[in-house]
């Protein structure tokens, strides 16, 4: 998005301009994952992730185990304030801290040892795993690492996205998608995968491209009230709803399941018209898209658990980069002496 206001005379046109946000955001991201490929950190499943030397850890309260049929999902990702990969001690802290109510963690990629250090802590605290590959121009090699992470033992992992937002983003188009998914099958199922595999991108993408819905065992999309500069943190669960409901008129299968991989509020930012980035604000759109979502909690993947330092703000993005975190600041960054 080049503005910090939308001006929109027509539904569609907001999609499209809704997800003009996401370029931003994942271009970031998809440069933090660039920097391990060349070093930073040794993408196997029996390397240990480095990071700083940090302070013990208190021990972690008894965390009651979900049942992973009948909570809400939550995106993570494995790096620390400084930029370091964290150890697979950081990543039982922050999963130590996930209350209640929540069954299935999604993870972006498999770069610094996340798939392994994630199922270690997934398997400790009750959770299943929704994991991912991320770079276009290496689905084979990635597809491969996650092979190798879990060892044999699929039991955690219940889906695997193929890509994220690499339409909305222009890297492919859906056919470069559905290649890329074809390819990624044929590594997984000779590993014995046998569970969903998708391609996540925005919802916009899939209203200009339907058929990125089409002949898949879940459509899987990201969605973010936020950046829509009508719509207030109290509506955004209704904001969701309503998008789903136009996109599945435009869809062969209206009836198909659609998974929200990605949605949220940031505590702080600039905030934009009706748009407003506050703690109070977060809280109160959370709860709108949990209230929406009550009877398919499994049907959302709030974004994200904990503030992530790791990433630069950005003006374009309303300087809130930082501060999606739903629970605040992750429990290793403190700890680590990253964050006060």
């Amino acid at each position: 998005m080049k503005t910090t206001t939308l001006s929109l005379a027509a539904l569609s046109l907001l999609q499209l301009t809704l997800a003009q946000p996401h370029v931003g955001r994942h271009n970031a991201h998809r440069a933090l994952h660039e920097k391990r490929d060349l070093g930073t950190v040794v993408d196997t499943a029996v390397v240990e992730a480095r990071a700083p030397d940090v302070v013990g850890y208190p021990p972690a309260a008894s965390t009651p185990v979900p049942n992973p049929q009948a909570g809400f999902g939550f995106s993570y990702t494995p790096y620390l304030a400084n930029k370091q990969c964290k150890t697979q001690e950081q990543v039982n802290h922050d999963f130590a801290a996930i209350p209640p109510g929540f069954s299935t963690v999604r993870i972006y990629g498999p770069d610094c040892n996340q798939v392994r250090t994630t199922m270690v802590a997934a398997k400790k605290y009750g959770f299943k795993i929704f994991a991912g590959v991320y770079h276009f121009d290496k689905v084979a090699a990635e597809t491969q690492v996650i092979v190798d992470a879990v060892q044999g033992d699929w039991s955690l992992i219940t889906m695997i996205s193929i890509g994220n937002e690499w339409v909305n983003n222009g890297i492919t188009d859906p056919a470069g998608v559905a290649s890329a998914v074809a390819t990624a099958r044929a590594i997984l199922t000779a590993a014995g995968y046998h569970g969903k595999i998708v391609a996540v991108d925005t919802l916009a993408a899939a209203r200009a491209h339907p058929e990125l819905c089409e002949n898949v065992p879940q459509c899987v999309l990201n969605c973010h009230p936020f950046f829509d500069t009508h719509t207030a943190a109290e509506g955004a669960g209704e904001f969701i709803v309503t998008q789903i409901a136009e996109l599945r008129k435009l869809l062969s299968n209206p009836n198909i399941d659609i998974l929200i991989s990605e949605t949220g509020w940031p505590s702080s930012g600039i905030s934009h018209d009706k748009a407003v980035a506050s703690p109070e604000a977060q809280k109160a759109a959370i709860e709108s898209i949990k209230k929406s979502f009550a009877s398919n909690p499994s049907g959302v993947v709030l974004f994200s658990t904990f503030n992530e330092f790791w990433k630069n703000n950005n003006p374009q993005l309303f300087n809130a980069e930082n501060s999606w975190g739903f629970l605040g600041h992750a429990p290793s960054d403190v700890a680590a002496g990253l964050i006060v």
